[in-house]
């Protein structure tokens, strides 16, 4: 450990202990939670189809905007569970959620659509800002 922002024991002890309680390979701990989100979406080609809720942090909203822009990714936007289970039948690479979301604190199944995601071939995103794993069930 020589540089805090490579490596520092201190993250690599709670990166070890969250991928043992999400009975994960490894976890990535990042400081600011777009680079999370950018580092989720670096693994899918660049034409994906994402389909996210509506209601998003406006930082998420503005990034989504930009690399839609840029040609990276095509984005369909729903604002309710309903609304999304019904563009899940269309032809969707990704799913992203945010439960709850960021400002209205709208809530999601992520149980339900994940399993309907994933019954499409569609990989799934959740960003869980504001309930830990204990609290989001």
């Amino acid at each position: 450990f020589d540089y805090t922002r490579t490596k520092n024991p201190t993250r690599s002890k709670a990166e070890e202990v969250l991928a043992t309680i999400e009975s994960a390979d490894y976890a990535l701990a990042t400081s600011p939670g777009m680079s999370a989100i950018v580092l989720a979406f670096s693994v899918f080609p660049v034409g994906s189809k994402v389909l996210a809720v509506r209601d998003l942090y406006g930082g998420s909203f503005r990034w989504f905007n930009q690399v839609e822009q840029e040609g990276r990714f095509h984005f369909t936007y729903a604002n309710t569970e309903e609304e999304l289970i019904a563009e899940l039948e269309k032809d969707v690479d990704v799913l992203y959620i945010e439960t709850p979301t960021n400002p209205l604190m709208l809530e999601f199944d992520i149980e339900k659509l994940a399993k309907l995601a994933h019954a499409k071939g569609a990989k799934v995103v959740v960003d869980n800002t504001f309930y830990s794993p204990i609290y989001q069930r």
